[in-house]
């Protein structure tokens, strides 16, 4: 018999909704990620590719990260993720910490983009630090790999 992933299933790389005047629209956070998982969804990324992530600050990522919590109350079951990968070490530390402080399943980081000469052992000591300081040994930490958008990924 096999098992299961704790992060197996389908997840939607959900949009950050905004205002008219750009603002985030928290208010319609709940009702987005309930649509989501109404359609078979297990889980939401938030602040991924589609999400917008490095659009947003620090603390605009912490009140999108809170309002999506509210949803745990009416679908209990679903799984959260948020990118909180920034070109700064100590931020994607401090983001990766409050995803997992609010319950978040997992993160999704990418590299630190804006030194895009980077080294694998750059990279393998910058990811180090980050699953150190920030990762509970239940949390997940899956590194983002798309060089075409963020300008570096990593060896395979």
């Amino acid at each position: 018999m096999t098992s299961q992933h704790p992060l197996a299933g389908v997840y939607a790389a959900a949009v950050t909704p905004l205002r008219a005047d750009s603002a985030l629209d928290l208010d319609s956070v709940p009702a987005l990620l309930e649509f989501l998982a109404g359609r078979g969804c297990h889980g939401i990324v938030l602040f991924g590719t589609t999400g917008e992530g490095p659009s947003f600050s620090p603390g605009e990522r912490e009140m999108l990260m809170r309002s999506a919590c509210k949803v745990r109350a009416s679908t209990p079951g679903l799984r959260l993720l948020a990118g909180t990968g920034t070109p700064s070490l100590s931020e994607t530390i401090d983001l990766t910490k409050l995803a997992f402080d609010l319950g978040f399943e997992g993160v999704l980081v990418v590299p630190p983009y804006y030194f895009r000469k980077a080294t694998d052992n750059g990279l393998f000591l910058w990811f180090s630090e980050v699953i150190r300081k920030a990762v509970p040994s239940n949390g997940y930490l899956l590194g983002y790999h798309f060089p075409n958008v963020a300008g570096i990924g990593f060896s395979l």
